[in-house]
């Protein structure tokens, strides 16, 4: 199985932009838990208020696949969805060339 390595690009919606990081923050540690995972950093864009990168390594697919059924994981689902924190979100899957 090969490492698979993930950018979640996240954009709070106006005025939620607090709430998203407290949000995300609390995702962090758990999620650095989870079986399989080799790498789980979150960042803020220096330029762009509200702007959240995900940086995250994960052993295998399957392992993606359960952390994103963890109940930590679902928990911050539910919460950006019924609290509206969410104005976009872009995964980008990616291939190392070097």
């Amino acid at each position: 199985m090969s490492q698979v390595k993930l950018l979640a690009e996240i954009t709070a919606k106006a005025g939620k932009e607090a709430e998203l990081a407290q949000a995300l923050q609390a995702l962090v540690e758990p999620s650095r838990q989870d079986e399989g995972c080799v790498q789980y950093n979150l960042y803020q864009d220096d330029a762009q208020s509200g702007l959240f990168v995900m940086d995250e390594i994960w052993a295998s697919r399957e392992a993606l696949q359960l952390h994103e059924q963890t109940e930590h994981f679902q928990a911050f689902v539910h919460q950006t969805q019924q609290d509206g924190l969410l104005e976009s979100l872009n995964l980008r899957f990616l291939t190392a060339l070097a």
